[in-house]
């Protein structure tokens, strides 16, 4: 047994069986039992000095014995290979313009009520399928029924109305998307974006060495330009691109519309050319008046750029350079990745048919959650973790979706929180928190934490579905 060996996947258990010579009916007994009572701990915890096994199962039966071990995690870099270390990345902009987009109901009040009756058509199949439903539940004998048929025959005339008032005039859409252009002729996005980059990493990472390179390598150039880079002493290389510029929303004449922006990541090994991390990124402010976006030579437009970089940058780094997945609980009835919420609660209704907002007693409560580091990551982690502090975000709910991020604390010493900045009333948020901590000196980052249920999700998602994430309604 010494020199038993299995295929080792990290954070996987192993079962393996222990059988007695001839198959000798020895285990099956009191003394049996009892010899190994005694003669387990004083094993185990060798065992758990020298390689930090956890022991999840032991199986004594007469002949054989087995046993469940999770070998721990080391956790001492973010990639899937633990041993890599990374010291020089090539960070290069895309030499693409991203793509240019308004995106909202309708453009013109002819597309506008062409929008509409597509809307009424479906509102009249249905609304008397949603009033079935009612009566089903709820044994209306048909009026629910009625109803909906009723709704779905008044609203179908009036649809191209409602549509056509809803769309955004033909000239107003024009003045916006010709205003996009005009701003990017201005601006180099993506050689800003890689400059944000690197000003952020030279505040938030140590240990790492980020290098701004202007070259442009076409597609065909690209994988021996790369070798080169190699050659030169890179170990990695992080792609940077926007791809999508544009404003998002609006209704009617002067409308109120969103600025938009997305864009993605990707970091490569030199070594053997794997994908260390990637990500597509995306970023959309308040909703302003498109008068209030070019006043001031753009000024509100520019300030917005330069949000975006910064929460580009910061998410890139974060997660390409110090976002540590956790192990999680197996055989565990634990539905939470990452933090587990302690107020306000997560949980579901009686019929579970999806999560409930849960209802808190102000308008500044008093957020608290599992602290970190847990119990099964003291166990897994090889290194002692150290200086733990906690990040916090609060969005607005908008249908079930998140909207503006209304709240947000980084480095909180505790985990709890009281909210500096009364919320609105008898509003639905959502909230998640992360912990920041030291492991060998190095800062590291958990994932932002969320509930596996609905879905049975995995715990290493990047970006929580919309079901997932912890949530409450105000008084």
């Amino acid at each position: 047994m010494s020199n038993y060996r299995r295929y080792y996947v990290p954070g996987g258990s192993y079962f393996f069986t222990v059988v007695t010579e001839r198959r000798a009916q020895i285990l099956g007994n009191g003394l049996a039992r009892d010899l190994f009572r005694a003669a387990f701990p004083n094993c185990f915890q060798k065992i758990k000095t020298i390689h930090l096994i956890i022991f999840c199962v032991l199986i004594l039966i007469g002949l054989q014995f087995g046993c469940a071990t999770t070998p721990p995690l080391p956790l001492e870099s973010p990639y899937k290979n633990s041993s890599l270390r990374l010291t020089k990345t090539a960070v290069i902009p895309s030499d693409f313009l991203p793509k240019t987009s308004f995106n909202t109901f309708a453009k013109g009040r002819m597309a506008g009520a062409g929008r509409g009756i597509l809307k009424g058509l479906k509102t009249l199949v249905g609304a008397p399928a949603i009033g079935l439903g009612v009566d089903i539940v709820g044994g209306t004998a048909g009026l629910g029924t009625l109803l909906g048929m009723t709704y779905g025959a008044l609203y179908l005339p009036a649809s191209p109305i409602l549509g056509a008032m809803k769309a955004v005039p033909e000239k107003e859409s024009k003045k916006i998307e010709q205003a996009i252009p005009n701003i990017l002729s201005k601006l180099n996005v993506q050689e800003s974006f890689a400059n944000h980059v690197i000003k952020t990493s030279v505040n938030n990472l140590s240990g790492y060495h980020l290098e701004l390179l202007n070259s442009k390598f076409s597609e065909a150039e690209k994988n021996q330009s790369y070798k080169n880079l190699k050659l030169e002493g890179f170990d990695s290389i992080l792609e940077l691109a926007i791809d999508e510029i544009g404003f998002d929303g609006g209704e009617g004449g002067n409308p109120s519309i969103a600025f938009l922006m997305k864009g993605h990541y990707r970091l490569l090994y030199l070594a053997d050319n794997s994908e260390l991390s990637t990500k597509t990124l995306s970023y959309i402010s308040s909703k302003h008046k498109l008068s209030e976006w070019l006043a001031n030579d753009s000024q509100q437009i520019q300030n917005e750029f330069d949000e975006g970089y910064h929460r580009f940058a910061t998410e890139t780094l974060e997660n390409s350079f110090l976002l540590v997945d956790l192990p999680a609980p197996m055989w565990s009835a634990d539905d939470h990745c990452m933090l587990r919420p302690l107020y306000p609660e997560f949980g579901f209704g009686l019929l579970e048919t999806g999560p409930e907002y849960y209802p808190i007693d102000s308008l500044q409560p008093t957020l608290k959650w599992e602290s970190f580091p847990r119990e099964i990551d003291i166990k897994s982690f090889s290194n002692p973790i150290s200086e733990v502090t906690y990040d916090l975000q609060i969005w607005s709910v908008i249908t079930d979706s998140p909207g503006d991020l209304v709240y947000e604390k980084s480095k909180l010493s505790t985990p709890f929180h009281k909210l500096e900045q009364p919320l609105i009333s008898s509003n639905r948020y959502f909230w998640t928190v992360r912990a920041r901590f030291k492991l060998n000196g190095q800062q590291r980052i958990t994932n932002w934490s969320y509930s596996r249920k609905p879905g049975a999700i995995s715990c290493s998602e990047r970006l929580i579905p919309d079901a997932n994430y912890f949530r409450f309604t105000t008084p």
